[in-house]
This record gives structure tokens, sequence and C-alpha cells, in this order.
């Protein structure tokens, strides 16, 4: 929800003009404006806490507007379990999810162990502290470490990309 609170993207697939994607939006509290350029698009579901810190009506107008309400039980402010995420989206014949999200989003992944494969992208910019998408990783010494297989990095402009498996 950071995302789109931030910068209200549409979330369109860039590539294939044709692809209709299924966005997903980790929204614990239902924050998500209802102007919200994303829910220009009806196929969107949002993943809220069991009792969101909202009004029904709003879970009512978010439906009205195309989007599916998920709410998950024991769902904590600010924090989904991605272990009930997966298992809805498995039973919606979703199998294959891209997490394109910010640092904490990133970070709740890797730490849940649900990445398989990643792709990091590295801008020539120093913008001095900040969130990192290995934010409250905590491990002991470099064995620990996490560790890329079959890296691969190009450069696409000025920026890098690295991209392997876990």
């Amino acid at each position: 929800i950071g995302t789109i609170l931030k910068d209200n993207p549409r979330l369109t697939c860039r590539v294939a003009r044709n692809k209709r994607l299924i966005k997903v939006i980790l929204d614990s509290n239902l924050r998500i404006p209802l102007n919200a350029r994303v829910l220009n698009n009806d196929r969107v579901v949002i993943f809220c806490r069991e009792k969101p810190k909202t009004k029904n009506s709003k879970i009512k107008r978010l439906t009205q507007k195309g989007a599916k309400i998920i709410q998950i039980k024991n769902g904590k402010p600010g924090i989904l379990p991605w272990i009930k995420i997966l298992r809805a989206l498995y039973k919606m014949n979703i199998g294959s999810v891209l997490i394109e999200g910010g640092a904490k989003v990133a970070a709740s992944a890797l730490k849940a162990g649900i990445v398989d494969k990643i792709f990091l992208f590295l801008a020539p910019k120093f913008l001095g502290e900040g969130r990192s998408f290995t934010e409250g990783i905590c491990l002991r010494n470099i064995a620990q470490a996490i560790k890329l297989k079959e890296s691969e990095s190009y450069q696409i402009g000025e920026d890098s990309l690295i991209e392997g498996y876990l």
C-alpha cells in the first residue's frame, strides 16, 4: 500500500499491452483511496486483516469498483502473513506471483522464505539512509548470507540488474 499512497501507480504491464494481470495489493488497514488509479481495472485483489481499521462501507465501495477484498485472520496492522496470502491466491488458480513492492514488502517476503528468484535493480545514485530490502533479516555470520545461484548481471541504460535464484 505504501507505493499506492505515495505514487498512485496504475500497475499496468508495459511489455505486452494485451496482457491483463491480476493486481494484488497488501493493505492491512484498507488505506487505499477510493480514487486510486490502480482501481481503474476490474482485476484487483486487496488483502487486508480481518477487521481493518475502516468502515464496512469502504469495503462495499471497493467491491463496487471491481476490487476483490480478502480479509486475512490474524493479520497484524502493517503485517499480513505470506502463507495465508499465497494460499488464497492458489485457491484463485494463481500459481506464480511477481512481488514488486517496496523495502518492507521485499524484506517480509525474503524473511518468509517464499522468494524463488530475485531481480535486483541498482541505480548509480546514492540517496543516503533509507530502507533496505533486507531490513529485519538478522544473520549472525557470512555463512548465513542469502546467496544467489545461477546469477547474471546486465547493464540497462545507467542501471544494473542482478538476477538469480535463491
